[in-house]
């Protein structure tokens, strides 16, 4: 498999409310020795290159709503390295190729969605002029008799007559337990694309797992279990595992493959990563893109903390903020004995280890350019 060659970073001048997408060219960035390094060891500031986010290939102001008040927000949706998805809080929606560097409008959305999640199934025939599926849920599920909690952007001839595939815009059925009487709220805590395409796999807090059949476009429960993955579960082909970030932040491995039979899939290994200095206190959960061949780039949010500082308030005063970019590898173990989480565990299954490569650091000088999506 060929090694993917962008990293699409959004960002977000709040003051001008104006997103601009940059690609940043990972040829050109030192992030991977040319093997794989035979020893880890920890970081420092005086280790890492500077690294300077690429300038603006595309820019994207969401339309003026006067019901949105101060909520003008746009939503990206990767579809693949090239194509993004872009919908505002009026539900306007557009397609950008970065590839080609032009735009496409697409089919409105049916309803805005206020914090989406999403799942992508690129187009498998690269004749076919680059289409695929698009599938969009609200994050936070409650009992709305409207359409468009659940809907799906596809490539696709809307009907039989018609000789080209165009973008068209479905709105799909929620799980059942959404329509029953009592239902008030769930939230979505895990999810993946199964099958090589053909399911869609969600849990939802205090309800279980269910898959979504793409092809039938139904519903069904695999069980009370919940994926052991927490966000959005990738697929690695080259492992044939599904990674993801755990509750503590730590990459997790499993073999998700099993939730179509309805088995609770287990962990292969939780990946730790004793990497970071101790003072240097993540915020949020890290961004992971994968770019083929088991490589990975992931971003982490970090902050130090001046010492013996603290505000008027007693809470610490943060010194500075910043983003990490680490190369990484996920590979199998040489051996059965292999430790992948830290603890001496390896987990079940498939056993891996994950190798970092190399960081660079990046320090917005004015703030300015806030990272709003990785993709």
């Amino acid at each position: 498999m060929s090694l993917r060659r962008f990293v699409n970073l959004v960002t977000l001048n709040s003051e001008r409310c104006i997103y601009s997408l940059r690609r940043m060219d990972m040829s050109r960035q030192d992030l991977f020795y040319p093997a794989t390094p035979a020893e880890q060891k920890k970081l420092s500031f005086q280790e890492m290159e500077s690294i300077q986010i690429p300038p603006t290939s595309a820019s994207f102001h969401p339309n003026p709503s006067p019901f949105a008040g101060d909520r003008w927000k746009i939503h990206f949706f990767g579809l693949s390295e090239n194509k993004i998805i872009c919908t505002d809080q009026s539900g306007l929606s557009l397609l950008y190729d970065a590839g080609l560097e032009s735009s496409l409008v697409m089919p409105s959305l049916h309803r805005p969605k206020g914090g989406p999640i999403y799942l992508s199934v690129p187009d498998s025939d690269e004749q076919d002029g680059g289409g695929g599926r698009l599938y969009i849920m609200e994050q936070s599920l409650r009992p709305r008799p409207e359409k468009g909690q659940f809907e799906a952007f596809l490539y696709a001839k809307p009907d039989k007559l018609c000789l080209e595939k165009v973008w068209c815009r479905h709105s799909l059925p929620l799980p059942p337990f959404v329509l029953k009487p009592g239902f008030k709220h769930t939230w979505v805590s895990s999810y993946a694309v199964l099958g090589g395409g053909s399911h869609l796999c969600m849990s939802f807090e205090g309800f279980g797992t269910y898959c979504f059949d793409m092809a039938t476009g139904e519903w069904c429960h695999t069980g009370e279990w919940m994926l052991p993955l927490h966000g959005k579960a990738e697929y690695l082909p080259e492992l044939k595992v599904w990674f993801g970030i755990r509750g503590d932040r730590l990459l997790g491995v499993s073999d998700l493959s099993s939730a179509l039979r309805g088995e609770k899939p287990e962990l292969c290994g939780v990946l730790g990563n004793d990497y970071f200095p101790p003072d240097w206190e993540p915020l949020g959960l890290p961004q992971i893109v994968s770019m083929g061949s088991g490589r990975l780039c992931i971003l982490n949010l970090f902050q130090t903390l001046l010492k013996n500082a603290y505000s008027w308030s007693g809470e610490p005063v943060v010194d500075e903020e910043f983003i990490v970019f680490t190369g990484a590898e996920l590979l199998p173990c040489g051996n059965g004995d292999c430790v992948v989480d830290g603890s001496g565990s390896s987990g079940k299954g498939k056993v891996l280890q994950m190798i970092n490569h190399k960081s660079g650091i990046y320090r917005s000088s004015d703030g300015s350019a806030i990272i709003e999506a990785v993709l």
